[in-house]
This record gives C-alpha cells, sequence and structure tokens, in this order.
C-alpha cells in the first residue's frame, strides 16, 4: 500500500452540524460530560496540532485536543510584558519565506502580518566588534561572510557523494576545511581576525540550526532545508500567538482541554487509548503533535512500543535548544536612526566571565521597543544559562556589552527575562536538526521513513467476509521535526498539520 492511502483517515461523510443534531441535548461533545469516545485524539495543542484539529473538524470529525501546558502554542510564545508596548516572542521569532508558504498564504489573508520584514542579509549586518572594543571594519566582515555563504551555499548544493570525497559529513567539518582552503593565499586581511569571524558566524549557524555542536549537524541540513522565496524573515502585528489563538477559537466548545498531561498511548482492537492524569479515553485515531524533546525524553509510553524505525529515528535525529535574553533598560544608549545590531567576535576568554556567554551571538534592537536589547544564546550556552538567575545574566549581559562597545555607564537593567526552554519538560529544547547519526541511517529527513502512521487493522463484524481486513492509520505523527524540507520551521509544522489529503 502506498504512503498516501496509509496516511489517510476515513472521510467523514456526514458533517459536523448534523451529527451533533442526533446527539442528546446535553452536550456530549463536551469531554467534561464524560463522553470519551472521539474520531481523533490530538496530542498538543501547538501549531501543528492545533492546524491538523481545525481541520478535521471543519469536515465533521469529532476531535479532542490534549495539551500539558496552560496555554496554547507551544514554541509560539508570545508576551506582552509592560503596558503599551509592542509584545515579545518567547519562542518562534518569524515565518520565512512567502512563496508556497501555507502560514504566510492565511496570515496575509488574516491581516496579521506586519508592513515591515526583514531577511537573513539583515541578521548578518550590525557593529562586529572584539572585546577590546575595536570596531571591525565592514570591509573585513564583507569579505568574509562573503566567503562563508558561498561556502553555504556550495554545501547546499553538494551531493553525498562530494562529502565523502572531502570527508566531510558535518557542517564542521565542510565549512573549516572549505573556509582554510579559501582564505589560504589570501594576504588583504588579518588571518587571525578571519578566523575569529569565521567563529562567530560557527555561533551564529549554530543558533541558527538549534544544535549544541556544528561537528553533529549533518551538511543534510543545508541540502535538505528547502527556502520559500523571497526568503524574507515576516514578523507578526500583533505577535506569532495571533494565528495559535486564532486556530484554537475555530475549535467547538469542549474540544480544548488544558493542563492535560498525556502519559500513555495503548493501542486497542479498535483504536487507541489515551492516558490523562489517571483517566482514559478512547479513540479511533490518534495524531500525536509533541516535540521531538518530548519523544526522546519518553515522556509518552506507547503499548506496544513504536516500530523500531520511529525509536531509532527519535534517538538519531537532533534536538537542541536556543534561548533568548531580554534586557530592559532604564534609558536607551544606543544610536536608534538605525537597527542596532552588536555582534560578538571573541578573540580569546575572559576571566571571570560564565562559558555561556561566548554562545551569545548578539545584542540586536527589539522591534517597537526604545528600551530593551535581545540576546541570542545557542550551543551548549542555552542549556547552561538557564540555571542562571536572571539578575545573574543582566549583571554578565551589562559587562560584555560595555566591554565589546567602550561604554563606560551602561544603565542599570530595569528587567531581565530568559527563556527556558530546555527545561520545560513538555518541550524539552527549541527545534530539531538533523544529524550525522541520523544521516547514517540513510534515510535523512526523509518523509517516506519519517514518522510515517503506526498501522492497525480495520474491525470486522464477519471475520469470514472478503476482503481481509485493511491496515488503518492508529497512530499519526505531525510536528515540525516530521517536515522533511521545513524541519525547524513553524511553517513546516503548520502544514504537518493542515493536510487536507492526509487527514480527511
Amino acid at each position: 500500500m502506498d504512503q498516501e492511502s496509509r496516511c489517510c483517515l476515513p472521510v467523514k461523510e456526514q458533517p459536523a452540524e448534523s451529527k451533533e443534531e442526533e446527539e442528546d441535548d446535553d452536550d456530549d461533545n463536551d469531554s467534561s460530560c464524560g463522553c470519551n469516545a472521539w474520531d481523533v485524539i490530538v496530542v498538543g495543542a501547538g501549531i501543528a496540532g492545533l492546524a491538523a484539529a481545525e481541520r478535521l473538524c471543519s469536515r465533521g470529525f469529532r476531535v479532542l485536543v490534549l495539551e500539558a501546558q496552560q496555554r496554547v502554542g507551544g514554541r509560539i510564545w508570545t508576551q506582552w510584558t509592560d503596558k503599551n508596548t509592542s509584545p515579545i516572542e518567547f519562542g518562534a521569532q518569524w515565518i520565512h519565506g512567502q512563496e508556497n508558504n501555507p502560514l504566510f498564504d492565511v496570515c496575509t489573508k488574516l491581516d496579521m502580518i506586519a508592513s515591515e520584514e526583514s531577511d537573513e542579509a539583515d541578521e548578518l549586518k550590525g557593529e562586529f566588534r572584539m572585546q577590546s572594543g575595536s570596531l571591525i571594519s565592514n570591509t573585513t566582515v564583507d569579505h568574509v561572510l562573503n566567503l562563508l555563504l558561498t561556502i553555504r551555499d556550495e554545501c547546499a548544493n553538494s551531493t553525498p557523494a562530494q562529502f565523502d570525497a572531502c570527508n566531510a559529513s558535518s557542517v564542521d567539518a565542510f565549512l573549516r576545511e572549505s573556509f582554510s582552503e579559501a582564505i589560504r593565499c589570501q594576504n588583504d586581511h588579518d588571518p587571525g581576525l578571519m578566523w575569529a569571524i569565521f567563529e562567530w558566524f560557527l555561533t551564529f549557524e549554530k543558533i541558527d540550526n538549534a544544535c549544541p555542536d556544528l561537528r553533529h549537524l549533518s551538511t543534510r541540513a543545508y541540502t535538505d532545508w528547502k527556502i520559500c522565496e523571497p526568503y524574507s524573515l515576516v514578523s507578526f502585528r500583533n505577535g506569532y500567538n495571533s494565528i495559535t489563538d486564532w486556530l484554537a477559537h475555530r475549535l467547538p466548545p469542549g474540544f480544548l482541554m488544558l493542563n492535560q498531561m498525556v502519559t500513555r498511548i495503548k493501542l486497542t482492537e479498535s483504536g487507541a487509548t489515551v492516558c490523562i492524569n489517571d483517566k482514559n479515553l478512547t479513540a479511533d485515531h490518534v495524531i500525536v503533535t509533541v516535540s521531538l524533546g518530548v519523544l526522546k525524553a519518553n515522556l509518552i509510553s506507547f503499548d506496544p512500543e513504536l516500530p523500531e524505525q520511529h525509536q531509532s529515528l527519535i534517538q538519531a535525529l537532533g534536538f537542541g535548544t536556543i534561548n533568548k535574553i531580554f534586557i530592559r533598560f532604564e534609558r536607551r544608549f544606543w544610536d536608534a536612526s538605525s537597527p542596532f545590531s552588536l555582534k560578538l567576535v571573541w578573540t580569546g576568554r575572559v576571566p571571570g566571565l560564565p562559558d555561556w556567554v561566548y554562545d551569545v551571538s548578539s545584542f540586536d534592537a527589539v522591534r517597537g521597543r526604545d528600551d530593551m536589547l535581545m540576546a541570542w544564546v545557542g550551543g551548549h550556552g542555552a542549556v547552561a544559562v538557564e540555571s542562571e538567575s536572571e539578575k545573574q545574566v543582566g549583571e554578565v549581559c551589562r559587562k560584555v556589552i560595555s566591554m565589546f562597545t567602550g561604554i563606560q555607564d551602561v544603565p542599570e537593567a530595569v528587567r531581565v527575562i530568559c527563556t527556558k526552554w530546555s527545561s520545560n519538560q513538555f518541550v524539552g529544547g527549541s527545534y530539531s536538526h538533523p544529524t550525522t547519526a541520523s544521516a547514517s541511517l540513510g534515510i535523512g529527513m526523509s518523509e517516506e521513513h519519517l514518522f510515517s502512521p503506526v498501522v492497525g487493522r480495520s474491525p470486522q463484524s464477519d471475520p469470514s467476509s472478503m476482503p481481509a481486513r485493511q491496515p488503518r492509520p492508529l497512530i499519526l505523527f505531525a510536528g515540525e521535526h516530521t517536515a522533511r524540507h521545513f524541519y525547524s520551521s513553524a511553517h513546516g509544522a503548520f502544514a504537518s498539520g493542515n493536510q487536507p489529503r492526509s487527514w480527511t
């Protein structure tokens, strides 16, 4: 049986309205009334789970969404920290690209998109400074970054055989070997400074790919990822949670439950039983949209265990952490005439500073906030910084900003907010990436193998009837980690849940 037919849920011939008319008037659809029989249970109310539930509900399925946290959105988390100010994004920051991007299309129709946009080139702009306070010339910065972007493009267009030929299965190996070769005969720029900018670029890439170390990031991270042209970084007018709130509000009352941690999914003859808070719910199908981090941590047990193929992939794929540090100062001390971005180019270690600070790529002005900077933290430092107090983090950041800018009187921090995605047991990190281990399995980020449905047999009233019972999907998967070409992105997660052909 082909992949598409194995993924499909049976088509509902009866619209939801007519089915509800046949129910008793005591609102049996509300799970709080003790109704445990559902067509589909969706585990997780991130954008993938909400998109799947909204799609299925609109086609007449009785769908229950179970979310372990006390809010919807998952890794989309918008916060209004102060009155009369723009919101800040604790999680997903942008929609990446426009054409053939279903999330961009929906949000555009709903008038959720901000008028301004940026692109990756803007992320690479700013003041590149060393800890001595010295500003690196734009000529040197542009030269090195152009070399590195060209090398990265070459990586994206290379074949596995070419990687084997240069013995570079990891991004780190490919970038180092190619960069070393590119600057071997160049005398126009200081080699030490070029390598320092190179190391900054590695920090940038660790954040971009949510991986602790580029030595474990497969080159498939560049070859499998597809860009939605034009590749702009699109922001929301009123926060990223505009779209997740919209999806949640389209679900019928009683079809979404918060603070409900799923601990077990057991397959039965007729479907599946889902255990939450010592209570069992039954469904014909279950769509699991939790993060790869939750799957890696085995927070949900499966009975029987997931197929070996699924278990191997869960362990082999990477799921790393990036965090954000928001610092609101007593007053702005940077020039607001142009977007402020301070890039930290380290040329050595500084005694007294914690290790996590070397995994900070930059301090950037926050859109709509004239008194706030945001730092991106990746690599191992993204996890380490979560154990620090926000007061300690603020003091370190002020010291680093002063060191790199030469400003001695950096104002006091009025408030410091650190995201903690690794510590959140219901997420366990930020987003997925292909590792050298997953690439060695020979399947990469491939839909043909990536979390294919766990199938069972449709029940038959007459065992002797022909034809034999057909396989049907009992457990299906959605989420950014299931999107081969768009993993790590919100639009990849949205598309994985918003599958009209597969779900209906």
